[in-house]
């Protein structure tokens, strides 16, 4: 009796081709367009370069790709639901199930990246610009503009071309805490890195915040947090 399986054939073909662009959007159009318009033509794959595999589709061991599709999701909600904070799910996702921050950016997971400094924000660092943003009276949100902080080099952050970074300072009104956001954004994604400082970098942070309420608003920074408690 016939059995009725899936077949699956992988082929490796690449070449290389100069083309010559303004930017990378450009060069990406040209491929492209190139390749459909038959410019481009690759070497076939030899039998080296083939993986052909095999599926039985009725063995009791056979999992469609939908089937698998449910299951990652199940296995993604079920960490989320027992992990305590983004943080936690965040390290959950790399060091257990092992997925690298390429991977949980293609997979459309939104999670908090956590981030490493390479030596400790320094005072010459830190500047603030425009508005505090009081979040129901709870934390407020500070502009540090990137003319004297290299983010990339600080946290270890790929830069990608086409996105546009920003840094935040976000203080906890209540426990006094502060952190560190950083966010990339472009038209295709929005990732949000963490960065939590230590004792002696949170003081010089609210030190840095309290100068720039002072000199931009002509109140402490504990004033305005009273202020924004009364209102």
């Amino acid at each position: 009796m016939k059995k009725l399986f899936n077949v699956e054939i992988k082929e490796v073909i690449q070449d290389t081709f100069e083309i010559e662009a303004e930017n990378s959007e450009e060069a990406e159009y040209l491929a492209e367009k190139g390749y459909y318009d038959g410019e481009f033509i690759l070497d076939v794959a030899d039998a080296e370069r083939r993986d052909l595999s095999f599926t039985d589709k009725n063995s009791p061991r056979y999992i469609s790709d939908n089937r698998k599709q449910e299951i990652f999701d199940e296995l993604i909600d079920y960490v989320s639901e027992h992990t305590v904070d983004e943080k936690d799910f965040y390290s959950s996702l790399k060091d257990i199930i092992g997925l690298t921050d390429n991977e949980i950016t293609e997979l459309g997971i939104e999670v908090k990246r956590v981030v490493e400094a390479t030596t400790p924000l320094q005072e010459s660092e830190i500047i603030f610009e425009d508005e505090l943003i009081f979040n129901d009276s709870k934390t407020i949100n500070a502009y540090i503009p990137l003319y004297y902080i290299d983010i990339f080099e600080k946290f270890g952050i790929e830069e990608v071309e086409g996105s546009e970074y920003n840094l935040y300072l976000d203080y906890d009104i209540e426990t006094r805490e502060s952190k560190i956001s950083i966010i990339e954004k472009s038209d295709s994604q929005y990732i949000e890195y963490e960065y939590i400082p230590s004792n002696e970098e949170c003081s010089m942070l609210i030190k840095k915040l309290n100068e720039y309420c002072i000199e931009r608003f002509n109140q402490t920074l504990e004033e305005m947090i009273d202020e924004e408690r009364e209102m």
